[in-house]
């Protein structure tokens, strides 16, 4: 058990939640997907570099509720393998009153998806973010010549978000902008490749594609997460990177 810095919990007394060492369970689950399951939930730094194998072999905390350690939605330990989180995933459920809610609580919804879906089916997750980068939000700007005010904030906003992909990931080169709705019609439409969306350059999709492949469970919930919210895989790119 792990000495507790947070104060009443849930109930009112002083051990409502708390933290310990342990590791998630694998119930049921044959030896292919158990593999596959540690290769995604060990974390390891966002890399093009990374060669597919396991370097770290990190301590594993669960939350608990009263003593008994929490579960997943689909019946796993919620454990997470860093002290810090699992405290506030811990203090997200003394935060919580008469009646738990679930949008209070983005921490615990983000771990137990990287536990439940995210390391049990990555590439469903990983090809999805990739969808975004073909209608990226931060790839579509106004016209100067139509919103000069509006076209300065966008290039104020995203100037340093493309630059930092192109140097960190793209190999310098640059993705696709379409500006002004004409530009964005004529440039997103269906090509000879059947391929709808931003036209980019070869190295910018095998750039996203190879750091995207490369991440954790835990990673890749959170970039999923960023993709959704701003609808733009360069802006969950840049927040990792």
């Amino acid at each position: 058990t792990v000495d507790s810095p947070i104060s009443a919990g849930v109930d009112g007394t002083q051990s409502a939640s708390g933290v310990i060492n342990t590791l998630p369970n694998n119930n049921n689950k044959d030896d292919m997907i158990i593999q596959q399951q540690k290769k995604m939930l060990n974390p390891r730094k966002p890399s093009l570099d990374w060669d597919g194998t396991i370097t770290t072999n990190p301590n594993w905390y669960g939350i608990t509720l009263d003593g008994r350690i929490l579960k997943t939605p689909l019946g796993q330990s919620l454990s997470v393998p860093s002290e810090l989180l699992a405290w506030a995933i811990a203090a997200e459920w003394d935060m919580q009153e008469k009646y738990l809610q679930p949008s209070q609580m983005p921490l615990m919804t983000l771990a137990c998806t990287a536990l439940d879906q995210t390391a049990s089916a990555p590439d469903i997750i990983q090809e999805q973010a990739l969808k975004y980068l073909l209608t990226d939000t931060i790839c579509y700007w106004t016209d100067p010549m139509e919103d000069r005010g509006l076209h300065r904030r966008q290039q104020d906003a995203w100037d340093s978000i493309h630059n930092h992909c192109s140097a960190t990931m793209f190999s310098d080169a640059k993705a696709a902008v379409a500006m002004g709705v004409d530009e964005a019609l004529l440039m997103s439409r269906s090509r000879k490749t059947k391929q709808s969306g931003l036209p980019h350059p070869e190295s910018v999709l095998a750039g996203a594609k190879k750091l995207v492949e490369s991440l954790d469970a835990w990673h890749l919930t959170a970039l999923d997460s960023v993709t959704r919210g701003s609808k733009s895989l360069l802006v969950a790119l840049a927040s990792l990177t």
